[in-house]
């Protein structure tokens, strides 16, 4: 009878446990997400096309200065501008669809 209670108390042990570790990858996993989620809200928000934006203009400053076609003096305030025109471009566009 003693083998039967030990056998027992082995299975649910390692029943503990299992579900421990799976709690535990469960919290992990809360986490990761959360900061996928914040860093999302953060890049893209409200909007995804100024984020794409953005990131064309990003990626052709890339471009340009990889291929040395501008000298990195005009460079930096040309990505600037583009940057901002994509900005007021979304803010133009959806205060504009508001209106409607």
């Amino acid at each position: 009878m003693r083998v039967g209670v030990q056998h027992l108390l082995n299975r649910f042990g390692q029943h503990e446990d299992s579900r421990i570790d799976e709690i535990r990858k469960e919290n992990e996993m809360k986490y990761v997400l959360g900061f996928l989620r914040f860093w999302y809200d953060f890049i893209i928000g409200d909007s995804w096309q100024t984020a794409a934006g953005v990131a064309g203009i990003f990626a052709c400053g890339a471009w340009l200065a990889h291929a040395q076609i501008l000298p990195g003096e005009l460079l930096a305030p040309i990505v600037g501008v583009g940057i901002m025109s994509v900005a007021i471009l979304s803010l133009f566009l959806s205060t504009k669809s508001d209106v409607k």
